[in-house]
């Protein structure tokens, strides 16, 4: 046999052994569809309520990613010369980025807008972001990033967190019916509204610091 033709089943037996290794390596990136059907099947913690706000029927790929609320912008074109107008259109500066999450210990494959980005810089990264409670940022947040913040929420991480917070706020726990009563109000967000979902929680809150004092 030539050695031109033994090197060549060399590399090609090389090259076959690493695209196998590469099929068979774990992948350290997930998106959030993927991300919450394995948080599913880990922990079971049921399917995630229903979006406060519903989802966009324009510009409909804001719904896959964090946009920010970020949509179409039209305009005209006006010539420097005869100041001729003509239609044109401005599109969001959207990016793919892989974002870390320190809750989960991952890297999430994300499509982002480019000023959300920048908030997720401000605010301390991508956990802060999604897990914020302005009614401005849930709905900034849209299905695909509400998904991700019921996953960060059954995290371990973060049931920690909430759970420290509330001893250092001296918040009593609530009872199971409590949780139950609530779950069933946050399903009715569509048709209560966010603001009617809030002031239920805050009365069951009530409800749960007067039995803990009656105690």
């Amino acid at each position: 046999m030539p050695p031109a033709a033994s090197s060549l089943r060399l590399q090609a037996r090389l090259f076959t052994t690493s695209t196998a290794h590469a099929r068979t390596a774990p992948n350290p990136f997930t998106t959030i569809k993927k991300l919450s059907k394995r948080i599913a099947e880990k922990n079971q913690p049921g399917p995630a309520p229903p979006h406060p706000y519903r989802p966009r029927t324009t510009y409909k790929q804001s719904n896959q990613g964090l946009y920010g609320g970020a949509h179409i912008q039209y305009g005209n074109q006006i010539s420097e010369k005869n100041e001729i107008k003509t239609r044109r259109f401005w599109r969001p500066n959207i990016q793919t980025k892989q974002l870390w999450s320190e809750a989960l210990g991952r890297m999430i494959r994300l499509r982002l807008q480019a000023r959300v980005l920048r908030t997720i810089d401000k605010v301390g990264g991508l956990d802060e972001y999604i897990l914020g409670n302005k009614a401005q940022r849930i709905k900034e947040l849209g299905p695909s990033g509400w998904a991700l913040r019921w996953c960060l929420v059954n995290s371990n991480a973060v049931k920690t967190r909430f759970r420290h917070e509330r001893k250092r706020l001296g918040v009593p726990k609530m009872s199971i019916k409590n949780r139950l009563e609530l779950r069933e109000r946050v399903e009715a967000i569509p048709e209560a509204g966010m603001e009617g979902v809030q002031s239920g929680a805050a009365e069951l809150s009530l409800e749960a610091q007067n039995s803990s004092r009656s105690e």
